[in-house]
């Protein structure tokens, strides 16, 4: 038993709905019935009876769910004492990453940031699966993350600010026919092999992906997942499929980039809560700012 499926478990027994309970701790819907289950399975008893309209709390789950509340109240209570500590200490900044990373320039611009304010400022890089580090940035466990995706979630408890924005391309392999051209449509790509990150890894840019293909009038005939970016450039470099991703994001021998001319950009943003007091990132965010009026 983790914190995770509590907070789940206490999510679902509030709505009622496996997808808004899903949404709400940022984990796709399959992804977070099995981790329901799992817990029932570790507790030796249902918790919810499954209906076509709406789950229901069983005797046991009815039993645990006010130990369960208490547990997250507990966890929460930790958190902010954590959290107000670490806003006493203006020195600090927790810079949550993604398990693909981030870019060199973002380490660029905290290490500028650091060396012109006038005491040395402490970055740290933990890293996430995507589901994680939007709960850890919910629940102040970091400050703040770099990313291209905001969930609908949190898009009313975060600020954001852009720091770029990249075209979107076709990444595939130097022998394919769509190496050759210039730019091509995202309807060419109709029978292509979309290589993406895992669905559980990414869930957000994996939905991404499926409404770029529907908006062209299609929906993907096969999909590869890879759990992660290393993992999609040896897919493209064995000529298995291509990669929709935002430009500059691959560079490796034998893989080309080739614009997707009818595709959205990508922006690629800092968001952080509106609720974080770390005087830090406030300067930090003030620095950044300065970057994008560049």
């Amino acid at each position: 038993m983790n914190i995770k499926q509590i907070i789940g478990f206490n999510a679902l027994a509030k709505v009622l709905n496996f997808s808004k309970a899903a949404d709400s701790v940022y984990l796709t819907q399959p992804a977070f019935s099995r981790m329901i289950q799992s817990l029932e399975e570790e507790l030796g008893g249902q918790l919810f009876v499954r209906s076509k309209t709406s789950p229901q709390l069983t005797v046991l789950g009815a039993q645990v769910l006010p130990e369960f509340q208490e547990m997250e109240r507990h966890y929460e209570n930790i958190l902010k004492s954590v959290h107000a500590q670490q806003a006493s200490c203006s020195s600090k900044i927790i810079f949550g990453t993604f398990e693909t990373g981030i870019p060199d320039f973002i380490y660029h611009l905290c290490d500028s940031f650091s060396c012109e304010e006038k005491e040395v400022i402490h970055f740290s890089y933990p890293e996430y699966s995507e589901s994680t580090a939007y709960e850890a940035l919910a629940h102040s466990e970091i400050d703040v993350l770099y990313t291209a995706h905001v969930p609908n979630a949190l898009k009313n408890e975060v600020n954001m600010l852009t720091l770029e924005s990249h075209i979107t391309c076709a990444y595939v392999n130097k022998n394919h026919p769509l190496a050759r051209k210039e730019k091509v449509s995202f309807r060419e790509l109709e029978n292509e092999t979309f290589i993406v990150v895992n669905r559980e890894k990414s869930p957000l840019g994996f939905n991404r992906l499926l409404e770029m293909t529907i908006k062209a009038g299609f929906s993907p005939k096969s999909l590869v997942q890879s759990s992660t970016l290393p993992g999609i450039k040896s897919y493209i470099q064995g000529n298995d499929g291509i990669s929709v991703l935002p430009a500059g994001i691959i560079s490796a021998e034998g893989i080309c980039s080739v614009p997707i001319n009818d595709a959205d950009a990508t922006c690629t943003n800092l968001i952080w809560m509106k609720s974080n007091s770390n005087r830090a990132l406030e300067a930090f965010v003030r620095y950044c700012q300065q970057y994008v009026n560049l």
